[in-house]
């Protein structure tokens, strides 16, 4: 049987969000995330497959503190947080994770945390830690005259 290749669609089906080694598309996971959970798992998710890594790590973590700020604020608001998971999803999540490895892995798996267990912010603050491991290793990584281009200094 010949199996043929994906069909992408900019609009519908974007390649960076559909490409991931578990075969799990980005909105599989995140339709059921609240929304700075979501951009933040979104902007992992395609973080190799767009022309920006570091840029894409630091949309992460923007969304990691505002999550972390929108939580303590519902929290000193005493209102409760809640999160339905089908078990279909746990599977595919299960699946993504599978395939990660490392500090992305890590990341994740505290986003999936933090998402199924809104009223743990433990989650979520390891989470903006190993982003800014990932960045930093980002930065050290990156050619010069990227960084260069992305409005970083230089010098030391």
């Amino acid at each position: 049987m010949n199996k043929s290749a994906p069909v992408f669609d900019p609009v519908s089906r974007p390649a960076h969000y559909n490409l991931h080694a578990s075969g799990v598309e980005c909105i599989e996971v995140v339709e059921w995330f609240p929304a700075c959970l979501a951009n933040a798992w979104k902007y992992l998710h395609r973080m190799n497959l767009k022309e920006n890594p570091l840029q894409d790590l630091q949309k992460s973590s923007w969304y990691v503190r505002r999550e972390i700020l929108r939580r303590g604020k519902l929290a000193r608001q005493k209102v409760a947080l809640d999160f339905f998971c089908p078990s279909s999803l746990e599977k595919k999540v299960s699946r993504f994770l599978r395939h990660e490895s490392g500090l992305r892995r890590d990341l994740f798996a505290h986003l999936w945390m933090a998402a199924t267990h809104p009223q743990d912010l433990g989650s979520l603050k390891m989470a903006q830690i190993i982003l800014e491991q990932l960045t930093s290793q980002e930065i050290n990584t990156a050619p010069r005259a990227t960084l260069h281009a992305q409005g970083f200094s230089l010098e030391a």
